[in-house]
């Protein structure tokens, strides 16, 4: 099973992660897509309406072992809206 880290860009430099782990990477794109938009749904809406992270999210290959980004693995920038 891989592990994959969704960074959501916030702007001025604030960020948040996700991440996914998946047996076949064949349907990766869209558990991405899955775990984006939940994640979106779950978020807290106050006054101003929810949080909104810039459209393009970058996806990395994560080793759960070392807790950290994979050197040389699986990375790709995605659109979830």
């Amino acid at each position: 099973m891989k592990t994959f880290q969704i960074r959501q860009n916030f702007g001025q430099k604030s960020y948040s992660f996700l991440y996914v782990s998946v047996e076949e990477t064949d349907n990766l794109h869209t558990k991405v897509l899955e775990a984006q938009q939940k994640d979106y749904d779950n978020r807290f809406s106050s006054w101003t309406g929810k949080a909104l992270e810039k459209p393009t999210l970058l996806v990395k290959e994560y080793d759960n072992d070392k807790n950290k980004v994979k050197k040389g693995g699986l990375e790709f920038k995605i659109k979830w809206r």
